[in-house]
């Protein structure tokens, strides 16, 4: 962010933003000079008002974010930055996962599925429900192909 950053010029580009995102609140300094502040000091240092615009139009937007309030090295910051990467990352495998559950009775079925509509809903994940019939002939398939041929 910058001192004076307009966030309308932001409000295209997060629209279609479909990644989760992280805004750290912090400045480049970890303490003003406050006896020789002035104005190209705060443009080229400060990120107050600018993140104060980003955390408006994001709030405004309604978008999910995580934001991180502290100065970029403390070690607390880098931290929490940390822990939002690791999820990230999470989310980003799971955007590829595929889950299968083996001994349902009833599948396909909204009101039996329960969990796995949920997880449909809102993770995105199909899960997809087999029998344990199936498990077993995919294993005797498995074994067969992995053993010595007599």
């Amino acid at each position: 962010m910058h001192t004076f950053s307009p966030a309308k010029m932001w409000i295209a580009g997060l629209s279609i933003l479909s990644k989760p995102f992280l805004h750290l609140h912090t400045q480049f300094n970890r303490e003003l000079p406050w006896a020789t502040i002035d104005m190209d000091f705060m443009n080229l240092n400060q990120a107050a008002h600018g993140d104060r615009e980003f955390g408006f139009i994001t709030a405004r937007m309604r978008l999910a974010r995580k934001v991180v309030v502290g100065f970029w090295q403390d070690p607390e910051t880098i931290s929490e930055i940390g822990t939002w990467i690791r999820a990230a990352i999470g989310w980003h495998e799971s955007q590829n996962l595929k889950v299968a559950r083996f001994g349902d009775n009833m599948r396909n079925v909204a009101v039996t599925e329960g969990d796995k509509i949920e997880a449909q809903r809102i993770f995105g994940y199909t899960v997809y429900g087999y029998g344990t019939g199936d498990l077993v002939d995919r294993m005797i398939s498995l074994a067969m192909l992995r053993s010595p041929s007599s």
